[in-house]
């Protein structure tokens, strides 16, 4: 063992040759002190070429809804560069449509196959690079898809970057209903453990934090309800620019309840000061989504849902306004009626019922041995206890549908994890969430899901919407919702009603 040495660092190259395409990939953890390009002239005998086109930006082939975080783009004729971010990035994907710049890099999220994927690449360098953990196999198989994206027909940039989503600086409010409103993207990143919501002097883990939108379906100032079992607050969302023009356009207003704090890794922010970093995001029923006094638009045409897809369900001797099973196992609930509807097609089926929620029902099955399936089930009860054509009853539970993809993206892991912390907090209380099966059931699907592919289906269950008294509206709402469950997860939608 040397004394006296001061510092350690790992530096780590990783070479993977593709003969079937006669391509190299390496990938190193620090390029800018190892030799890379010196070390591939060896390897090759000098016979490799750098891929460094607009071939780079054909990564974003097949990502859905994608959203640039950043980019840099070259003034062409001019010995210039500009990088943009977040809110900025629209002005750049401008300067490249109106073919006075062309793109240099892009950082983007997106969905590609059902799930959440974050792609950069930068054209110059030729570097590509994926938000991704696994296995040296996993990389692997990961540069076998880049390849197959990168060697395909080239993609003009303009259309590259044309179907990119696009924040743009709002003046007043959507005038489109909001259906819901969920966590910023830091918070979902993060997760929920050692995350705190304060309301005064009362700290509840996150987990146990639910955000709605309490004014649902209107179409101006938006309030926000964060709650829990026992303590809620409501603040305003104000979008005013020439009265607050000193924060940005924006202002969140206390309405009722204690001031919020966020608390996390023994830091504390309040709600204003957290919303500049980590803003809530707000669902409209047109697709739509804004975040503080920015609007991002989707660029597809959202169609109706065809009626013969309402499934029409008997509700006989089930109270249309009674919603949850509860502790008291509630069975005239339209819960427990959807419990006894499913019990036999699944395996493991939890009520995850209250604030915090994944679902308000989650069910499991394995339907094969490299194969199961993941059910969010929604349900609402019914306006003034009866089937009707009122869209007021769609919206929230549309609004959960479309705000629950996110434990989708999140994983098995993380899910078992929030369903064990949801049983084990209603066992200190000598009740038990499991409808079926057992947590040894729950662990089998756990480790089943690193080895099988994950079959996503999402119901809404709503018995006041009558199938037969269905709007233009509704049926275009449970048409966004679908289609955007589509892109995102590649889930099955079902929507089950009244007659």
């Amino acid at each position: 063992m040397h004394q006296g040495i001061e510092d350690l660092s790992n530096q780590l190259i990783i070479v993977y040759w593709d003969s079937a395409n006669s391509a190299m990939f390496v990938y190193s953890n620090d390029y800018n002190s190892l030799p890379i390009s010196r070390l591939v002239e060896v390897i090759t005998n000098n016979s490799a070429e750098l891929i460094n086109d607009a071939r780079i930006f054909n990564i974003l082939n097949n990502v859905q809804l994608p959203l640039a975080k950043n980019l840099g783009s070259s003034r062409i004729g001019a010995i210039s560069f500009t990088q943009y971010f977040g809110t900025n990035v629209t002005e750049g994907l401008h300067e490249i449509e109106k073919c006075q710049s062309e793109l240099s890099n892009i950082a983007c999220i997106g969905y590609e196959d059902g799930d959440r994927v974050i792609w950069g690449g930068a054209k110059k360098k030729g570097k590509i690079w994926a938000v991704k953990s696994g296995s040296i196999l996993d990389w692997t198989e990961w540069c076998n898809k880049v390849w197959a994206k990168v060697s395909s027909q080239e993609v003009d940039e303009g259309n590259v970057i044309h179907s990119f989503l696009r924040p743009v600086k709002i003046q007043k409010h959507h005038q489109c209903p909001a259906i819901a409103v969920q966590w910023g993207e830091y918070v979902q990143a993060r997760g929920e453990n050692n995350s705190f919501i304060a309301f005064g002097e009362k700290e509840v883990p996150i987990y146990f934090v639910d955000i709605e939108v309490a004014n649902i379906g209107g179409t101006g100032a938006i309030e926000i309800r964060f709650f829990s079992d026992d303590v809620e607050s409501i603040y305003e969302l104000e979008i005013d620019d020439s009265k607050y023009s000193n924060s940005g356009g924006y202002n969140y207003k206390l309405k009722s309840g204690e001031k919020i704090t966020f608390c996390y890794s023994g830091k504390k922010f309040t709600l204003e000061e957290y919303m500049k970093k980590d803003p809530v995001i707000i669902i409209y029923s047109d697709g739509s989504y804004s975040y503080n006094c920015y609007l991002i638009a989707p660029k597809y045409d959202v169609g109706t849902l065809s009626a013969d897809m309402i499934e029409s369900w008997d509700w006989d001797g089930i109270d249309l306004r009674k919603e949850s099973i509860t502790k008291k196992n509630r069975k005239d609930s339209i819960q427990y009626k959807v419990y006894e509807k499913i019990k036999d097609e699944f395996d493991f089926i939890f009520n995850d019922d209250a604030s915090g929620e994944a679902a308000d029902i989650i069910a499991l099955k394995a339907t094969s041995d490299n194969q199961m399936k993941l059910c969010f089930i929604h349900c609402k009860g019914a306006k003034d206890g009866k089937p009707s054509g009122q869209i007021d009853n769609m919206y929230i539970v549309c609004g959960q549908a479309q705000k629950s993809i996110r434990w989708k993206h999140a994983g098995m892991h993380k899910l078992c994890n929030h369903i064990n912390r949801r049983e084990e907090s209603w066992q200190n209380t000598g009740n038990s969430r499991i409808l079926k099966g057992d947590m040894r059931m729950l662990n089998f699907f756990k480790n089943l899901s690193r080895k099988s592919k994950t079959i996503f289906e999402v119901v809404v269950i709503q018995p006041g919407l009558s199938k037969s008294a269905a709007t233009e509206d509704i049926l275009r709402l449970l048409g966004t919702t679908d289609l955007y469950l589509s892109k995102t997860t590649q889930a099955s939608f079902r929507v089950v009603g009244s007659k």
